[in-house]
């Protein structure tokens, strides 16, 4: 039990300097438990001689909310400052301090006694009047004051430490917070402070001093500098070294803000992190992951590898972060690339990841096959560096990087190498066949871009229908028409010797070639392509450009024997196919060769089929009466 007791003369008792004392009995739980355990003085009252049953009774006092104080007067704050001084910056020794007469003293040391944490609280003793030394052996008296009414002499009051005898009172940070607590109690948080940490530190008096300085240098900013003082005042200082809650707030601070402190300050926290409330953890958990990843990665992949009770933890971390802030702080060493990369193959996914790394981490070499084509188009989208592209082709193949630069395109999506990538893949002539063959998306862009890389016979036709017709076909069908290169593309490959399909090959690009350059819009460029492939003309015709398109694909149908079927679809307008007749018929051997055109049309009854029989009819009847 702690007593509080309050004296008054007793003037009306027989004999002299006679007192009454009412004394309260306060157990310790609920002097923990009361914040402002001066509102017991409230309760005292002066006995009276003839009746004296109350006072052995029990009382209930009810502290509800904490009451609002009075603010302190300057002269207030002076005296408290002095007492409060010596108290802490002296905690062996008792302190004497004269009581002020114009000041209510018991108010001021009843307040400091609130300020106390319920260890100390219990186990301070003090006294506001005394005219000799109150302590005993086993009880000593931390504060006593004495009237200043006369001097009070050493001998009566032995090993004491007068406050008036100190000659300066510093204006030290800690004793400010302490005496700006009084006047104006926890509103800086170092009340709820001192109760917190007072109840895991062994101590009194001598602990106020330190718990004070140990909350102005949490006070400060920047939080950086604030956390590693801290962290090394707590080492220094005996008293709060061995302090769980010590240790627990540092960290509770440094995870309230993990993007601003130092790196050792990162560390400590780690290492108290058990230490943290669990729902407090699960709030910032996010925010310490950002931090971890932006600015001490190194921490992280120590949890990683160590097997302490947070590696868990960090895997979670590592696992739950998301992917735009792993690739914005992707690591540049390969070794760290490929330890994120076994716990966040999904950022393969994220064109951001492509463009951000510098090496090829081998641990994507193993990444499985549903892994690899989700990372097709990102990668293709991604990747600029010439070296990294070709890595990125052996690992998902050169048939399915084109169809991720055919999607892109498909979808309007800006890919910065595209060239390079269909560079690459040209080098693997079976894999282009293989695009240009089952693509459904068909892009003019990657056609064109092909067609740029690879001479008109590079692709292989050993059987079947020609790569170039399958994939012309399902451009033409989409768009409506090609574009003029293709046209001259297909028509140099057909006049060339690798396509099985170069009936197809005209009926694509011949009539649309034709027209380009009747309207002058085949550039030199695909001109020149086909040029060369041309049969001779003389001087006076070789500016007759459709001319020479003509009679070059007469004489592929005649001289080269090309299927007779097919010709009759080599244009659907009726007057550029009656010019190609003509031409025909000044091959060697056109006459028989249309013959046998007319003679595959024969069993057609489709309207277009009986129109171009007629057509081819009529225009052999004519040459023989010519």
């Amino acid at each position: 039990m702690y007593a509080l007791a309050m004296t008054w003369p007793a003037s009306e008792m027989p004999r002299p300097g006679s007192v009454w004392t009412h004394t309260l009995f306060i157990s310790f739980g609920d002097l923990a438990r009361i914040t402002q355990p001066s509102q017991i003085a409230s309760y005292f009252k002066r006995p009276e001689k003839y009746n004296l049953h109350p006072y052995s009774q029990s009382i209930s006092i009810n502290f509800g909310e904490d009451r609002d104080e009075e603010k302190l007067g300057e002269a207030e704050l002076v005296w408290l400052r002095q007492v409060l001084y010596a108290l802490y910056g002296a905690p062996r020794d008792r302190i004497l301090a004269r009581r002020p007469p114009s000041l209510d003293a018991d108010r001021l040391v009843l307040r400091s006694w609130d300020q106390q944490w319920p260890r100390l609280r219990r186990t301070f003793r003090f006294c506001t009047l005394t005219s000799k030394d109150r302590s005993l052996d086993s009880a000593i008296f931390d504060l006593q004051l004495v009237s200043t009414n006369g001097p009070i002499g050493r001998t009566r009051l032995p090993g004491t430490l007068d406050v008036s005898d100190i000659a300066v009172f510093p204006t030290d940070e800690w004793l400010s917070g302490l005496v700006a607590d009084v006047d104006d109690p926890n509103v800086t948080g170092l009340r709820d402070l001192l109760r917190l940490l007072g109840t895991d530190i062994l101590g009194g008096r001598e602990v106020m001093r330190p718990l004070c300085q140990f909350r102005n240098i949490l006070d400060r900013s920047p939080w950086e500098g604030a956390l590693d003082d801290a962290i090394s005042f707590i080492t220094k200082d005996s008293s709060l070294g061995t302090s769980k809650l010590a240790k627990r707030h540092i960290a509770d601070t440094a995870l309230g803000h993990p993007r601003s402190i130092s790196e050792r300050a990162m560390r400590f926290l780690l290492d108290h992190l058990s230490l943290v409330d669990d729902k407090t953890l699960f709030r910032k958990k996010d925010a310490l992951g950002h931090a971890l990843w932006e600015r001490h990665p190194a921490l992280l992949f120590e949890l990683l590898d160590g097997d302490s009770e947070l590696q868990p933890f960090a895997y979670q971390i590592v696992g739950e972060l998301p992917v735009d802030e792993l690739v914005c702080r992707w690591p540049s060493d390969e070794e760290t690339q490929e330890r994120v990369l076994r716990l966040r193959q999904d950022v393969v996914t994220e064109p951001a990841f492509w463009s951000a790394i510098e090496v090829w981490p081998k641990a994507l070499n193993g990444l499985g096959a549903e892994l690899k084509s989700a990372a097709a188009t990102a990668m293709v989208q991604g990747l600029e560096n010439e070296q990294l592209i070709a890595a990125g082709m052996k690992a998902i193949g050169e048939l399915a990087s084109l169809k991720a630069l055919e999607i892109l395109v498909a979808a309007s999506t800006p890919v910065k190498s595209a060239r390079t990538w269909v560079r690459a893949a040209c080098k693997n002539l079976s894999a282009v066949a293989m695009f240009l063959s089952e693509s459904v998306m068909t892009s003019g862009f990657v056609l064109q871009s092909i067609a740029y890389e690879l001479p008109t016979d590079a692709v292989p036709n050993a059987s079947g229908q020609d790569p170039w017709v399958q994939a012309l076909s399902r451009l033409r069908q989409s768009e409506n028409a090609l574009p003029v290169q293709l046209c001259a593309y297909g028509f140099r490959r057909a006049l060339g010797r690798s396509s099985r399909s170069k009936e197809e090959l005209f009926q694509l690009t011949f009539e649309q070639l034709h027209g380009a350059a009747r309207n002058s819009e085949l550039g030199e460029p695909d001109w020149e392509l086909i040029e060369n492939l041309l049969p001779w003309a003389s001087a006076d015709l070789r500016w007759d450009r459709c001319l020479r398109i003509r009679k070059a694909l007469a004489n592929a149908y005649v001289a080269r024997h090309l299927w007779a079927g097919a010709f009759a679809w080599v244009a659907e307008s009726e007057d550029l196919f009656q010019l190609v007749l003509k031409e025909v018929v000044d091959e060697w051997g056109g006459q028989r060769f249309l013959r046998e055109v007319q003679a595959s049309l024969r069993n057609k009854q489709d309207d277009f089929s009986k129109q171009r029989r007629r057509l081819i009819r009529e225009f052999l009847k004519s040459t023989e009466r010519s």
